[in-house]
C-alpha cells in the first residue's frame, strides 16, 4: 500500500518544456471544483497524477501507464475520463489546510502544489501555484 504525504510531495517535471500548472478552487466544502490553467496555448494542462491531502491522502487519481490527460476542471470525488481513483475521496473539513499536488507533462518542479482551507464559508488559497480568485 502506498501512502503519499502531499504536503511534502515534490512534483517532478516530466518534460523540460512547459510551465507551472495553476489551480483555482471554488464551490462548497462538500464538493469543491478545481480549475487548472497553464497548458500550452489555451489547452488544458496534461495531467498524469493528482493528489489531495492534509498530511494524509484524502483523494488520489492517476492515469493509465503514466499517460497524461487534458484536465481543465476537476470536481472533487469525480474522476474525469482517463484518470482512475487510487484512493477514494474522503470528506473535507472546515479549518484544515489541504494541498493539491499535480504531476503532468511540462510541469515545472517543484510546481503544481496549491494549499487551500475552507474558512468563513469560502475557500482561501496560498502557494506559488494557486491562481488568483
Amino acid at each position: 500500500m502506498r501512502t503519499i504525504y502531499l504536503a511534502a510531495l515534490t512534483v517532478l517535471a516530466l518534460s523540460g518544456c512547459g510551465g507551472p500548472i495553476y489551480t483555482r478552487i471554488d464551490g462548497p466544502l462538500a464538493a469543491p471544483s478545481f480549475h487548472f490553467s497553464g497548458g500550452p496555448g489555451e489547452q488544458p494542462p496534461c495531467i498524469s497524477h493528482i493528489g489531495v491531502g492534509a498530511g494524509d491522502t484524502r483523494w488520489e487519481l492517476e492515469s493509465h501507464l503514466g499517460h497524461c490527460v487534458g484536465v481543465g476542471q476537476l470536481d472533487y470525488g469525480k474522476a474525469p475520463t482517463g484518470l482512475t481513483e487510487v484512493s477514494a475521496a474522503q470528506p473535507l473539513s472546515a479549518g484544515v489546510q489541504y494541498s493539491i499536488s499535480i504531476v503532468g507533462y511540462g510541469v515545472d518542479a517543484p510546481g503544481g502544489i496549491c494549499n487551500f482551507v475552507w474558512r468563513g464559508g469560502r475557500w482561501t488559497r496560498q502557494g506559488p501555484h494557486c491562481a488568483p480568485p
